[in-house]
């Protein structure tokens, strides 16, 4: 009976490879098929858009009218808040800005305008840095108060030039004139904490008891 089984089951395989053979453009428009059907992963690196500051805001409005107890935010719509949010000044030395999103932190990077930073506060680079540079920073986001967030910027590069992360502080304190290393960010009231993730960036509405 094991060898009737036994040749039962290679011919069934047999079979199975021929017919596979025989209908293998089928079978491959169907493999097609079914990977097309799947979700696209989400973008990691979102840029600024009006579209984007809109539908954020209207997520955000949920936390509030709706009652929601979080709402998720996309790269781009998170790169539209941030750009709408950073303080003018820095902000509009800033060009082709795009955010990225990493483990509880973020990144941006632009082109920027150096022609307004004072050449001593870059130090022996200053003579280096040309009149528009491309900028890298990363660091943790947190809400610190009602309608007002802040980036503690820990990763900055500036052209090729990394600067020690022990220096950012300074360097960031002197160029916005704030006590404070971490840069200021504009949000939307009603949102109580972020967690960030590559993903998406989670926002958490304010509970009943808050």
């Amino acid at each position: 009976m094991r060898a009737l089984f036994r040749l039962i089951g290679c011919l069934g395989l047999i079979l199975l490879l021929v017919a596979g053979w025989l209908y293998r453009d089928r079978v491959l428009e169907f493999a097609r098929g079914i990977l097309q059907k799947r979700p696209a992963p989400a973008e990691s690196v979102g840029r600024p858009t009006e579209g984007g500051v809109r539908r954020a805001l209207d997520k955000v409005d949920s936390l509030n009218a709706w009652r929601a107890d979080s709402i998720v935010l996309t790269a781009s719509e998170m790169a539209s808040l941030i750009g709408a949010g950073l303080d003018p000044a820095f902000r509009g030395h800033m060009d082709s800005l795009q955010v990225g999103l990493e483990e509880g932190r973020i990144r941006i990077e632009a082109s920027f305008d150096t022609s307004q930073i004072p050449k001593d506060l870059l130090g022996p680079l200053g003579s280096m840095v040309g009149n528009r540079e491309h900028l890298k920073a990363a660091g943790p986001v947190s809400v610190s108060a009602p309608g007002r967030a802040e980036w503690q910027v820990d990763q900055l590069t500036l052209g090729s030039f990394p600067f020690p992360r022990d220096v950012i502080p300074r360097l960031l304190e002197r160029a916005t004139g704030s006590r404070s290393a971490a840069l200021p960010v504009v949000i939307p009231q009603g949102i109580r904490s972020v967690a960030i993730h590559p993903t998406g960036v989670t926002l958490y509405g304010k509970t009943d008891g808050q």
